[in-house]
């Protein structure tokens, strides 16, 4: 069963019934897309009784993560305990919508890694204490900052053409910082060759060319990131230029990519919108799928791969073999373990 989760209150406080009716007619449009692929499933809102009724479950508070978590383990038992399993979910909303947990930073130092706390899906994919081993596939469609409720019906049109006529991409892109080159290639090789690897510097963002990313199906970036601004960056010694930022995807042709990025806070969409933050920008654009960082990512300079380069080669080895992008990564996560 694929389950489709998020909060029925809080989207329409947010958008309005109008965008409420909009969202609820275009998942409806995509729940039938996956059924004519015999895929089964269900809408429910942590919070919204007629949904959660047919499986004999009451609503939980939508601001708490931990209630959530029980009643997506709640729904679990409930279609067992009917001759089903609970194989994926989509969280449709971002933080404000569906909150993100707050787990404690084991890496966390004022000096070198200042996030006390890292925002995860994580517990949400695990039906025990153990977040860092998935037994189930999430996912999730974030939303900006911003009223419009443009970027989700994007990002639901985009998962509809993906099951209906998947683009048909043929070659592939990576862009890592200069001072990276070998251990970003060990990564790329998994989907591409070295002639598809750009570097920066010495490419900055006023050099580089939108075409580069056009019809590409996988977009690998070993850059930095920040928390502060909307772009990433690369390094040569101790000068880290602008290599990449939203207004690139603007005018490029990435609908149906698969975006895999290094960067620290690659996937911060916090009090964004997609101006303000690639991840976002790339799912406005049409990308079929966005993996990221939500804080700090660490990753070593030269082969072999470890840490977060580790878990890009087996996502992107897993993503090439054509496991849905859910499946993809929760493999990934649990190889890397």
């Amino acid at each position: 069963m694929h389950l489709i989760m998020s909060s029925q209150e809080k989207l329409r406080d947010k958008y309005g019934a109008d965008g409420l009716a909009q969202l609820e007619a275009k998942l409806e449009e995509y729940r039938a897309v996956l059924g004519n692929k015999t895929i089964h499933s269900a809408l429910v809102y942590a919070d919204a009784p007629a949904s959660l009724s047919p499986f004999n479950l009451a609503p939980v508070d939508a601001e708490d993560p931990g209630a959530i978590k029980g009643l997506l383990d709640a729904l679990g038992n409930a279609l067992i305990a009917s001759g089903q399993t609970l194989d994926s979910v989509l969280i449709l909303g971002g933080d404000t919508i569906v909150p993100f947990h707050q787990l404690d930073n084991p890496s966390y130092s004022p000096g070198w890694d200042p996030d006390e706390k890292v925002l995860s899906d994580n517990p949400y994919a695990s039906t025990d204490d153990e977040y860092l081993i998935p037994e189930r596939a999430v996912g999730r469609m974030p939303d900006g900052k911003s009223k419009d409720v443009g970027l989700l019906l994007a990002q639901l049109d985009a998962a509809i053409a993906h099951h209906t006529h998947p683009t048909r991409l043929l070659f592939n892109f990576g862009y890592s910082a200069e001072v990276w080159q070998k251990a970003s290639q060990a990564v790329y090789d998994t989907v591409g060759k070295l002639l598809f690897l750009r570097l920066s510097p010495p490419r900055t963002l006023d050099t580089f060319s939108d075409r580069w990313l056009r019809r590409r199906k996988f977009l690998y970036f070993n850059l930095h990131g920040s928390e502060e601004t909307p772009y990433w960056y690369g390094q040569r010694d101790v000068s880290y230029p602008i290599a990449f930022g939203p207004q690139v995807i603007e005018e490029a042709e990435v609908r149906g990519a698969v975006v895999f990025s290094e960067a620290c806070y690659g996937a911060n969409t916090i009090n964004k919108d997609p101006d303000e933050a690639i991840s976002l920008k790339f799912m406005e654009r049409g990308a079929a799928c966005f993996v990221g960082s939500t804080k700090i990512a660490f990753g070593p300079s030269v082969p072999p791969s470890s840490e977060a380069d580790l878990i890009g080669v087996y996502f992107l080895r897993n993503a090439k073999k054509r496991m849905p992008f859910g499946q993809a990564f929760k493999e990934a996560k649990v190889a890397f373990a």
